[in-house]
């Protein structure tokens, strides 16, 4: 059916895609419900592309998505140098360079369409990100398109829509169909257009479904539509629609064939109704909608027998190359619990591997359920205790860490007071004490200040009964950092020499310039000099060690401590150095800490606009309880009260409850002076 009130929006991007051949490329996202259209604007679009290339990925609803689905789909249907590097877990930045550098050198413009983006994986929202901030540099128009409904305030492509430069970014919603246009479409039809639009509210799939296949009388919804095309199949045909619809995106031919043997009249049944469409070696639903409709209306049996059939042909045919999420996806629903113990721990993994956080937080989430059901259901499959909780304990060390990374700090938290427990009950004081002085890192990073220093005294109390240790130089680093932050300053400065000494015993370079940079962020407010002499040196070290993650601190440390004492301009030189470098290596927590020191030192600088931008920018895209969002809201409570500006006290308020939170010296004090 034609697409209808979608002229200006295609028009606009039809513009875009021939301006972008000029080099400097565009970002479009597009937004709007199911069903709204999205994927016959964008396949229109694509059709009048002329001579530029055209790259189409698509991301997939599994339980936890695959890592760079889209990417998989683009070197799958083109020619593309980057597929080689597709499969080298972990080395993410090449393979994000490659793809910027293969559109960057392309001899025509590309259309590079990501569809479906509200299920992006971690790793896909990161390649998003990184082409988003430098699609100026190439001939390329990437348009996104995404569920608007689906993406809430916390979901991840929320924080990316964020991130993205405004100069190289618009966004566009696709409204429903007026009821002109409804009317429009059914006298085309040859239909009565009565009722249409009450029925559907314009939603575009609605209303193409009801006038392709009609029904007797107004339908309740799209469920009733498809459930009713469905019953009029004939059995064979409803056995492939059922099995196809307990797989997300679409399923191989082979797997028919090997699960259904179906007749090629019944295939073709189930493509003459509509419900599926076809390519050379898949089907696939006409509509994510349809395949839901008929999914929901499995009974639990039925779909566990289907999720059942599809995972042991995956799992036993080594030529399926399925992927761990996938299977893991099928076992999960099979109700497989040995499968999933054997493979979730494996995905999560790969997840890890690829630097997909939230993915791999999700397949260690799914191992520690299945541990738990296997337990009650089948002694068995965990028989051995001694084995089930060395299991346990190494995926929830594993999984808490993850959290930690994606900002999930409540189920850090709480996976970590069960490894401690899981620690105590084997007797195993070494471990207990190291996961308790990452319990107090956790609990910093949650505000909660006050059981940090119990966790991170406890794990010092612990490890000094035992020989000399590397975990007993990390515990003394915590518990550095946490008086540091205090500013009880001797004694971190104590603190961090016992842990660089220890360090050095057990050559541990990462703890060594963590020990370090902690002790010059310590000696700064006491010997401004000697602090930078030790924070210098703890870069050095850092950056020759390819520490990335602690020379983002260690730059962002020398940045806003020498803000704090008022060391203005070099503070500022400092905090743009951290800002670059930690844009460089996508490190957005401490460029989004650095920035908003910067933001405090244009503030007394005089620079009232740029900090006011600055901290806009912070508050707009830090999470609700981050010491940058803290720091943010000072800067942007104090322009707003030099100005005369309105909103002073809201502003403020919500920073005097974070830092207190907190209970700390560092958060406190610049709340309360402003």
């Amino acid at each position: 059916m034609e697409l209808v009130e979608r002229e200006d929006v295609l028009r606009r991007l039809d513009h875009s895609l021939r301006g972008v051949a000029g080099g400097t490329g565009h970002t479009f996202l597009i937004g709007g419900e199911a069903g709204i259209g999205k994927t016959s604007l964008l396949a229109t679009l694509a059709a009048l592309r002329g001579e530029a290339d055209l790259w189409w990925g698509a991301c997939d609803a599994l339980q936890t998505p695959h890592p760079l689905a889209p990417l998989h789909d683009i070197a799958r249907a083109s020619e593309v140098g980057f597929r080689p590097l597709l499969g080298t877990d972990g080395d993410r930045p090449a393979l994000f360079e490659a793809v910027l550098d293969e559109l960057q050198h392309a001899r025509r413009p590309t259309l590079l369409v990501v569809e479906d983006a509200h299920w992006a994986d971690d790793a896909t929202l990161d390649l998003l990100k990184f082409l988003g901030r430098r699609i100026d540099r190439a001939p390329c128009l990437l348009v996104v398109s995404y569920r608007d409904d689906e993406v809430t305030p916390t979901h991840p492509l929320r924080r990316l829509m964020g991130e993205l430069p405004g100069s190289l970014l618009s966004r566009l919603e696709l409204p429903r169909l007026s009821p002109a246009a409804v009317e429009m479409l059914a006298r085309r039809a040859l239909r009565s257009p009565a009722g249409i639009h009450a029925a559907t509210q314009g939603n575009p799939f609605f209303v193409t479904e009801l006038l392709r296949h009609g029904a007797d009388g107004v339908p309740r919804g799209v469920q009733d539509l498809v459930l009713a095309r469905y019953a009029r199949l004939t059995p064979p045909a409803q056995a492939v629609v059922r099995l196809a619809c307990v797989v997300p995106a679409k399923i191989e031919r082979w797997l028919i064939d090997r699960l259904l043997a179906p007749s090629v009249e019944a295939i073709e049944e189930c493509l003459n109704s509509g419900l599926l469409t076809a390519s050379a070696a898949a089907l696939g639903f006409r509509h994510e909608l349809a395949r839901v409709a008929v999914e929901s209306s499995l009974s639990v049996p039925v779909a566990q027998s289907l999720h059942g059939m599809i995972f042991r042909a995956l799992d036993g045919d080594d030529t399926a190359s399925a992927s761990l999420a996938r299977l893991v996806h099928h076992a999960t629903h099979a109700g497989d619990m040995d499968a999933v113990l054997r493979l979730a721990p494996e995905a999560a993994r790969q997840a890890q591997r690829r630097a997909a956080h939230r993915e791999a937080v999700a397949h260690y989430r799914t191992a520690l359920d299945a541990l738990d059901a296997a337990a009650v259901v089948d002694d068995s499959i965990v028989a051995d205790s001694i084995v089930a909780d060395s299991r346990r304990a190494t995926w929830l060390d594993a999984y808490a860490r993850e959290c930690q990374l994606i900002d999930q700090l409540d189920e850090a938290i709480a996976a970590r007071l069960q490894l401690g427990e899981l620690h105590r009950r084997g007797n195993n004081p070494l471990a207990e004490a190291e996961n308790l002085s990452q319990l107090a890192l956790v609990h910093v990073l949650a505000l909660h200040n006050a059981d940090a220093d119990a966790a991170s005294l406890r794990a010092i109390e612990l490890l000094e009964r035992l020989p000399p240790s590397v975990q007993l130089a990390g515990a003394y680093r915590v518990e550095a950092q946490l008086r540091m932050l205090n500013r009880d300053c001797e004694s971190s400065i104590d603190w961090s020499n016992k842990a660089i000494a220890l360090a050095e015993r057990f050559d541990n370079r990462e703890i060594l310039a963590a020990g370090i940079g902690t002790l010059g962020s310590a000696t700064l407010f006491l010997d401004y000099d000697a602090g930078c002499a030790h924070l210098q040196r703890a870069l050095e070290l850092a950056l020759a060690d390819g520490s990335h993650y602690i020379a983002a601190n260690t730059y962002s440390n020398l940045g806003s401590g020498s803000g704090e004492v008022f060391q203005l301009r070099q503070a500022r030189h400092s905090l743009l150095e951290a800002i670059a470098f930690a844009h460089k290596h996508e490190i957005d927590f401490y460029r989004n800490y650095a920035m908003a020191w910067l933001a405090l030192c244009e503030l007394y600088l005089g620079l009232w606009d740029d900090a006011a931008e600055h901290a806009s920018d912070i508050v707009q895209q830090a999470t609700h309880r981050t010491t940058s969002r803290v720091m943010a809201l000072v800067a942007l409570g104090r322009v707003h009260a030099r100005r005369g500006d309105p909103g002073v006290d809201e502003v403020l308020d919500e920073a005097l409850h974070l830092a207190l939170a907190s209970n700390t010296l560092q958060r406190i004090a610049p709340v309360r002076a402003a």
